[in-house]
């Protein structure tokens, strides 16, 4: 039999109510920032959604349908639950809204929970659950549309069922790590790493039959969970990875700044390690909470190949934050050493270092929203042209989602030949898409009278250094308000839609005498 557990005393217990209340107080500022950031998003989704809707209505995980699947996605289970929430008649927009909402509300919730059990006897295990729930950058994501506040919960759920205060729940600790397998593509890692910090929790090592009677089951169903989705991807796309992940890989580490500013972010939570010692009541808990982080910096080094167009914010990272969170009260405590005034003073400091991310979250709310209006134009322009053309586009998410046409990735994320070659224009030339969209900066009319634009995005300006592109694509239509936006330091990452036609094509079904022929600066 295992030992038995030391167990806090039950008046040094936080009680249900408290832990209700602290939990209610943070849902409600999550909700209230919510509500104010609803919008916010990144033109990623639109991939997911296209794919759910796509699941929905009997086509497959295709990103074009009636061609050979690619999984273009990075979050398995989230596609899923959204295709289900669209076949029983819910948007997949609102109904992503609607789940990252729920599930970052679960998160606060488990997080205060955990807490209270980790610190209960020692004070301060309300702070955790607050320090998240004032974080803007954990509010946006979830808000996202994207799976970051699913894969949240899923953590909390894990290390929340080995504190269990008897035996650790190994139901909830094998829904926690299969969740994390099937939603993201690192999650069998982290899932992995879960069930060690149990194993280490329950056993210490020195028991080993205890440690793997605690992680059998939940690893049992996890191994197979990752054995059943690789056969799966094998059997339906033809690979054994998502193809995102040659898509978005670099060894030669490109995202280190973006993981240093958010060590830098934890940098005073992992602080608090130094004093666990002697602010955690007992052992496990100790054990608990060093495990807690240990998984959070595990996931800096996976995160440090992913290219980083797409990772601002702490994107790849911001799920963890409850667990960094967990380590807040360590800080507090040391503090209390020195009075009262010290304590407030330090949890004044680490609420103003949770919530100064504001500027940049509204700075990007912005950039996305003007973004989306030059999307909205040019899916309302493509609704114009006639038949059913085939679209080539480096932001490949809500302008074929919104459009439902053919549509090649340019970027590679669901095109297996590009994610493995590397972007190449002459690969999508060579697929003779109808129409190019492309990111461009637009300069007015210039004394000649013709409209002066240049390519944007590094990809689009190779694009148009082909001959072939110059030769064959011309200008039918701008999406541009004429007015860029000046916002901080990031005016360079604001750009408008250029919408090519091939010219054979266009003057097939008369529109040959609306093209315009542009001299690309390069």
């Amino acid at each position: 039999m295992a030992s038995p557990r030391s167990t806090v005393p039950q008046e040094e217990t936080p009680s249900v109510r408290a832990i209700l209340l602290v939990g209610s107080c943070a849902a409600l500022i999550f909700v209230i920032q919510a509500v104010l950031l609803w919008n916010f998003g990144i033109d990623d989704v639109g991939i997911s959604y296209r794919y759910a809707v796509h699941l929905a209505q009997g086509w497959g995980l295709a990103w074009n349908p009636g061609q050979p699947p690619v999984e273009g996605f990075s979050n398995f289970l989230w596609v899923l639950i959204l295709a289900l929430g669209n076949i029983f008649g819910g948007d997949v927009v609102i109904v992503s809204k609607l789940l990252g909402l729920l599930f970052a509300v679960g998160a606060i919730y488990g997080i205060g929970a955990l807490s209270s059990r980790l610190w209960g006897s020692r004070g301060y295990w309300w702070l955790p659950p607050m320090l998240v729930a004032i974080t803007p950058e954990w509010t946006a994501w979830a808000m996202s549309g994207l799976e970051i506040a699913l894969y949240a919960f899923f953590l909390v759920l894990g290390f929340a069922a080995i504190t269990r205060a008897s035996h650790p729940n190994g139901l909830l600790l094998a829904t926690s790590v299969c969740g994390l397998a099937l939603t993201r593509p690192e999650g069998a890692i982290i899932g992995i790493l879960i069930l060690i910090a149990a194993a280490f929790n329950e056993g210490n090592f020195k028991s080993v039959s205890a440690s793997l009677r605690t992680i059998r089951m939940p690893l049992l169903l996890l191994l197979l969970v990752v054995l059943g989705l690789a056969a799966f991807r094998r059997w339906y796309f033809g690979y054994f990875l998502p193809n995102t992940v040659h898509a978005k890989f670099d060894p030669s580490l490109p995202s280190r700044m973006q993981v240093l500013a958010w060590l830098f972010f934890c940098a005073p939570f992992l602080f608090g390690m130094l004093w666990l010692q002697k602010s955690a009541a007992r052992r496990r808990d100790r054990v608990l909470l060093f495990s807690a982080a240990g998984v959070a910096v595990a996931q800096m080094a996976i995160a440090l190949p992913v290219s980083p167009v797409m990772y601002f914010l702490h994107r790849y990272q911001i799920a963890f934050l409850p667990l960094i969170a967990l380590l807040a009260p360590a800080l507090v405590i040391r503090a209390t050493a020195r009075g009262a005034k010290a304590s407030l003073l330090v949890t004044l400091v680490l609420v103003l270092w949770c919530a100064h991310g504001w500027p940049a979250v509204i700075e990007r709310y912005r950039l996305d929203r003007y973004v989306y209006n030059q999307q909205t134009c040019a899916a309302a322009r493509l609704a114009q042209l006639p038949g059913h053309p085939t679209i080539a586009i480096v932001d490949a998410g809500r302008i074929p989602f919104w459009s439902e046409l053919p549509a090649i990735d340019a970027w590679g994320l669901c095109d297996v030949e590009i994610a493995r070659k590397g972007f190449d224009p002459s690969i999508v030339l060579s697929r003779r898409p109808e129409v190019y969209i492309m990111s461009v900066d637009v300069n007015r009319k210039s004394k000649s009278g013709r409209l002066d634009i240049q390519a944007h995005l590094g990809m689009d300006i190779m694009t148009t250094k082909l001959p072939e592109f110059s030769r064959r694509y011309k200008l039918w239509k701008v999406c541009s308000p004429g007015v860029t936006p000046s916002v901080g330091d990031s005016t360079s990452s604001y750009y408008d839609y250029g919408i090519f036609l091939d010219s054979t094509w266009a003057g097939l079904h008369g529109l040959g005498g609306r093209l315009a022929h542009v001299d690309w600066p390069y």
